[in-house]
């Protein structure tokens, strides 16, 4: 999933997905910035994932302001991180067939 403008929509867009019981990639490669409150929903998003075993991941590309945000937040050290989208789905592919 492409990250929304509207932080309201990209917390109730990341619930409706585990709601219905699937793991979730979030693209990062075209976000310019994350604010204190995306980084929140980021955290309590990862929570609930990972408490209904649901696989959550990140897509930052060459996003290096993204990603140097992402290791000042210690957020890199939990969340899995991949290249592209497809090594993502691969990685959630593998994750899932691991756990079964």
């Amino acid at each position: 999933m492409a990250v929304p403008h509207d932080i309201a929509t990209f917390d109730d867009q990341l619930s409706e997905i585990r709601n219905d019981g699937r793991g979730v990639i979030i693209d990062l490669t075209k976000c310019a910035w994350i604010p204190s409150s995306g980084l929140s929903i980021l955290i309590y998003q990862y929570k609930q994932y990972r408490g209904a075993k649901l696989p959550i991941c990140m897509v930052l590309g060459t996003n290096d302001k993204i990603g140097r945000i992402m290791v000042i937040s210690r957020l890199a050290e939990v969340f899995q991180q991949y290249s592209t989208v497809e090594e993502a789905a691969e990685g959630m592919t593998s994750s899932s067939d691991a756990r079964k």
